[in-house]
């Protein structure tokens, strides 16, 4: 299945070219697909047939392992994007507006957002989680990760397009004024968050270059592990970690 509908790309054509370049290696995408996979792992262990939505797939670096759960649907705004995923083997794709996305009510049992709610194209986040709420299955999860704090802005940011960095509590609010009962709410990037805070506060957000750049393989082996630790809190020991450069949350509709 494919829809497409016409609508501005949502980021710099290059910096999709960038992500797909280094995606399947690169310690950040690798560390934070362990990381929301071990979180998913936590709730749903041994399930096998959900129907899942990868909400703002990007270049569906977490579509493939989402599958292990059951059938997934790749939506993004993007043409670029999807080719990517198109290219990568991806069959079942979508080209939507998270906020107004062509499904039926109740017609999903996990939603994943991963680095979606936080962009300029998404002009209320709050409709965007009132649709989630509509699409979703009674019982339903959704998992959403942002990025956090503002005073954290840089540019990356520039480059991708950010509109907002959150705080923890906005988060929170985002789930339950959209009627979701929160499950979890941690950060993510929680040990590498000092050397975040000092290259950020120091460098400027005019200058137009994005984080995700190649990284020798030894610094790319011991901050995977870094993000592999935390996984492991996360997901296997249920922490909440404390502060960090990522927030990721877990909200559940409610049976009725």
């Amino acid at each position: 299945m494919e829809v497409a509908i016409r609508h501005p790309q949502n980021m710099r054509r290059e910096e999709y070219q960038n992500m797909a370049a280094l995606d399947r290696r690169h310690w950040f995408f690798v560390g934070m697909k362990r990381i929301q996979m071990s979180i998913l792992e936590s709730y749903y262990k041994d399930a096998r047939n959900l129907k899942i939505l990868d909400a703002g797939s990007g270049t569906c670096w977490l579509t493939q392992a989402l599958a292990k759960y059951g059938e997934v649907t790749a939506l993004d705004i993007s043409e670029e994007a999807l080719r990517v995923c198109r290219e990568r083997g991806i069959q079942n794709l979508v080209q939507s507006d998270v906020a107004a996305m062509p499904f039926e009510d109740v017609s999903f049992d996990l939603i994943v957002c991963s680095e979606v709610l936080y962009h300029q194209y998404i002009v209320d986040d709050t409709a965007v989680m009132k649709e989630f709420l509509r699409v979703l299955k009674p019982g339903g999860r959704v998992l959403v990760k942002v990025p956090a704090h503002e005073y954290l802005r840089s540019a990356h940011d520039t480059i991708n397009l950010t509109r907002h960095r959150y705080e923890p509590q906005e988060l929170r609010q985002l789930f339950t004024r959209n009627g979701f009962a929160i499950e979890k709410v941690t950060y993510a990037n929680f040990f590498l968050y000092p050397f975040v805070y000092l290259v950020r506060r120091f460098s400027r957000v005019s200058d137009a270059q994005s984080d995700i750049q190649e990284t020798g393989s030894l610094l790319n082996w011991f901050l995977l592990n870094v993000l592999s630790l935390e996984a492991w809190l996360i997901g296997k020991c249920s922490i909440a970690l404390p502060e960090g450069s990522s927030l990721i949350g877990v909200g559940r509709k409610g049976i009725m």
